[in-house]
């Protein structure tokens, strides 16, 4: 009697501890005999669509990132994105054995670089690695190593174009009658030096 509870009480133990694990009754030799059962974890694979040439995913994009996986739909408890468990407002789940779609908006949350998600089920569990990549920038991503460059270019008016005519004449014609009085006190000069001669 001894034997038989100490095996009950492991059965029961192991049934806890491990959900591939369960009973089943059987008949044999017209007695019915209780068996344990180990069901094997089944191999899950999973396939991400929305990705780009390179394998990533963009900031920006208005499409999301659909992760399709063959685990039983029934059995779909939820996923996780980088060992958090992700609230199911930012994805979408549905039938078709498995499939998962990031909503945009979310992904865009996501810091640049490699994130790691894992798809849960009663009896056991999928995960992969993507990538996010920074929005397209027309400006040259900034150096870490460099300081920052705080100098800037004096600001220098941009020459006219036909709004400073009066400007130039202005200084021709002063131009001209500077000329004029040095040509003017010049003659005076050599009119007197002639005269003081005679």
């Amino acid at each position: 009697m001894r034997k038989v509870t100490s095996i009950i009480i492991a059965a029961v133990f192991m049934l806890y501890l491990s959900p591939q694990i369960y009973a089943a009754a059987r008949q044999k030799g017209g007695q019915t005999e209780l068996v344990l059962v180990y069901e094997a974890s089944p191999t899950y694979t999973v396939t991400i669509i929305g990705l780009d040439a390179s394998g990533s995913w963009k900031k920006g994009s208005t499409n999301g990132l659909t992760f399709l996986c063959n685990g039983n739909f029934a059995k779909f408890t939820g996923v996780k994105l980088d060992g958090a468990l992700l609230d199911p407002i930012h994805y979408s789940a549905k039938f078709g054995s498995t499939v998962i779609t990031i909503k945009p908006e979310y992904l865009d949350t996501l810091t640049v670089g490699k994130h790691t998600i894992t798809l849960m089920f009663t009896d056991g569990s999928v995960e992969t690695e993507f990538t996010v990549l920074a929005a397209d920038s027309m400006t040259e991503p900034s150096d870490p190593s460099k300081p920052p460059d705080n100098t800037k270019a004096p600001d220098v008016p941009a020459p006219g174009t036909g709004d400073n005519n009066m400007t130039w004449w202005l200084l021709l014609g002063g131009a001209s009658l500077t000329a004029l009085c040095g040509m003017f006190i010049i003659e005076q000069k050599r009119k007197k030096q002639r005269i003081a001669e005679k």
